[in-house]
């Protein structure tokens, strides 16, 4: 007597081939995240926008600090609002030194390995455009 060669029904089949896709399109799904999710990072790492711009030139808006504290310690997050000359305010963050010297209402121009801060000038008053 011979053994009888069992073969899946079609159902099975079937089931299997999309358990197979719906595997490849979540790995698909996933990858194409994770480069997404890179590329972000890369532009907020390396890009002219984001907090850690490498070149950058305004008018200081706001000073912030903000304390955050873990069970390894505690660390100050300086940051600075700035507007731009074409009038979009953005924020960086910014070291210690700067941050004390950047008084609101100051211009600072950051560049490859400079910061340059500047008081505005004042604005003069013609006083024959009163009459």
């Amino acid at each position: 007597m011979r053994a009888k060669r069992t073969t899946p029904s079609r159902a099975a089949e079937a089931s299997w081939q999309l358990r197979e896709a719906a595997t490849t399109l979540l790995m698909a799904g996933m990858a194409v995240a994770l480069i997404a999710a890179l590329t972000l990072l890369y532009k907020q790492q390396f890009g002219p926008t984001g907090f850690y711009r490498p070149e950058y030139e305004g008018r200081i808006v706001h000073k912030s600090l903000t304390g955050h504290e873990t069970q390894e310690g505690s660390r100050v997050e300086r940051k600075l609002l700035i507007e731009g000359d074409d009038g979009v305010r953005f924020e960086v963050r910014v070291g210690p030194e700067v941050y004390e010297r950047a008084e609101v209402g100051m211009r600072i121009k950051v560049g490859k390995a400079q910061v340059e801060l500047t008081r505005p000038e004042p604005r003069s008053t013609d006083a024959g455009s009163a009459r």
